[in-house]
């Protein structure tokens, strides 16, 4: 069952307390499930869904905007440069709006985790393609 649009963007008092205390104890990177923070691979929180991820696992250069030093997402920077609601953007392996998810050159988008769980699926070296017999 897919969210509401409305339940994507966090509240302000949400985003407060996430920008103020970090991630959780029991919060994990959207990529590698993983609960490990170390000052070489910080935890980063997008300002925008809050979806969490390490700097290294992101295998993009993370950003930090503004005096607040702000992270957004891939997925948050494209909506709010492109004006598109939250519900237009899923992955196209499991329709799921929440998450850390990457953009393809075909215009569609996948979560990184949903590719290397499924054992036929993998990124080319540029990260913007993904091969395997389940998309066709």
């Amino acid at each position: 069952m897919r969210e509401s649009p409305a339940k994507l963007t966090a509240s302000k008092s949400q985003k407060a307390q996430r920008r103020n205390q970090g991630p959780a104890e029991n919060e994990s990177c959207g990529i590698c499930l993983s609960l490990d923070v170390t000052a070489s691979n910080p935890m980063r929180v997008c300002e925008m869904c809050l979806c969490m991820v390490h700097d290294k696992c992101y295998e993009k250069p993370i950003v930090l905007t503004g005096d607040k030093n702000r992270w957004y997402c891939a997925r948050c920077t494209y909506m709010t440069a492109n004006s598109k609601a939250g519900s237009q953007i899923v992955c196209v392996l499991c329709n799921n709006l929440r998450g850390v998810l990457r953009s393809l050159s075909n215009g569609k988008w996948v979560h990184t985790l949903c590719v290397k769980w499924i054992p036929e699926l993998k990124f080319s070296k540029s990260l913007t393609e993904v091969t395997g017999n389940v998309l066709t």
